[in-house]
């Protein structure tokens, strides 16, 4: 098993980045918080289990520098990225978000003698899954990279310059690609805090036709999946893993157990009323076998689990918001 005593988290003021500097505070590891400037207001409760939070203005080469420099540290989570929001697509900001970045953190890893980086990929990076004779099937890190969006193409294109930078300089490069991540910290604009909230206020839900089928996994597997990818010594360099549960999930069949597990009637789920995103692959569904193989991992929290536990959390902050809201009146 490979120490871990100190790390680097970009995009920590993110769903998963946050949740990741709190486990890595529960493991004892020393974690440095990278954020652009003005974005460490949103993270005062890293400050409270002992992450420091960096920020740095243009996060350009000299100030990546001077931080890996202070640190010291044996691995480095990169999760930032730009256009995980269907609404961010602006192109400039796309390529110096997923590649830009990139580029300058991998310098500096270089210089300090990283001895684990750990990319974040996205199963948009597969596009559309392979058409078979039956049905289509688990995407495999074999499968021809088709990305459909401009996000997903830009997301491969950071896999292959890291992998690329990594065998000309020998830096220690692995890519761990994301599918479907929820948990209770997630955006209110995504689909599961989405619906729950909407059915919570017994509100109509609106949905697309539900007919598209993902793969989600619980926040806390996916920590614990990065955690062991850094720590496993069993990890080809620049090797692609899918991270994620290999059960296919009708979005359908998803946000009908969210009313159920709420105690809301169906009847609010009114599907069909938006239409389907032209970048949307049906099927995005993954097999997790080659990272489970090389790491013993595997998930452990059920999709009815997780959903529960983002429902309770949402339940108790909504008091706190009314009474926000009333002593603001």
């Amino acid at each position: 098993m490979i120490p871990i005593r100190s790390a680097v988290v970009t995009g920590a003021s993110g769903f998963i980045g946050s949740a990741l500097c709190e486990r890595l505070a529960e493991e004892g590891i020393r974690a440095y918080a990278v954020v652009r400037d003005g974005r460490a207001e949103r993270l005062k409760n890293l400050h409270r289990c002992g992450t420091e939070i960096v920020e740095l203005p243009t996060l350009d080469n000299a100030g990546l520098k001077k931080l890996f420099a202070s640190a010291s540290p044996d691995a480095v989570f990169h999760l930032a990225a730009y256009g995980v929001n269907p609404a961010h697509r602006d192109p400039d900001a796309t390529i110096d978000g997923n590649l830009g970045f990139l580029a300058r953190l991998l310098a500096a890893a270089r210089e300090a003698n990283v001895g684990r980086f750990i990319h974040t990929g996205s199963c948009h990076e597969y596009g559309a899954a392979p058409i078979e004779e039956t049905a289509p099937r688990l995407l495999r890190e074999t499968d021809p990279v088709a990305p459909l969006s401009t996000y997903g193409a830009a997301k491969a294109g950071s896999v292959f310059y890291g992998s690329a930078f990594a065998a000309a300089h020998d830096v220690p490069f692995v890519t761990l690609r994301l599918f479907g991540v929820f948990g209770p910290e997630e955006s209110p604009h995504r689909l599961i805090p989405y619906v729950i909230g909407r059915l919570l206020r017994d509100e109509a839900v609106d949905l697309t036709s539900g007919e598209q089928v993902r793969d989600l996994l619980y926040i806390d597997d996916v920590t614990e999946a990065y955690l062991i990818a850094a720590r496993s010594p069993m990890l080809l360099p620049r090797g692609v893993y899918n991270v994620c549960s290999g059960a296919p999930e009708r979005i359908r069949d998803v946000v009908e157990t969210i009313a159920d597990v709420v105690g809301k009637p169906r009847s609010l789920l009114a599907f069909g009323r938006r239409q389907s995103r032209r970048d949307e692959a049906h099927w995005i569904v993954g097999d997790p076998a080659r990272f489970m193989g090389a790491t013993g991992w595997q998930p452990r929290i059920s999709l009815r689990e997780g959903i529960a536990s983002v429902a309770t959390a949402i339940v108790r902050r909504a008091p706190a918001a009314s009474s926000s809201e009333q002593r603001a009146a």
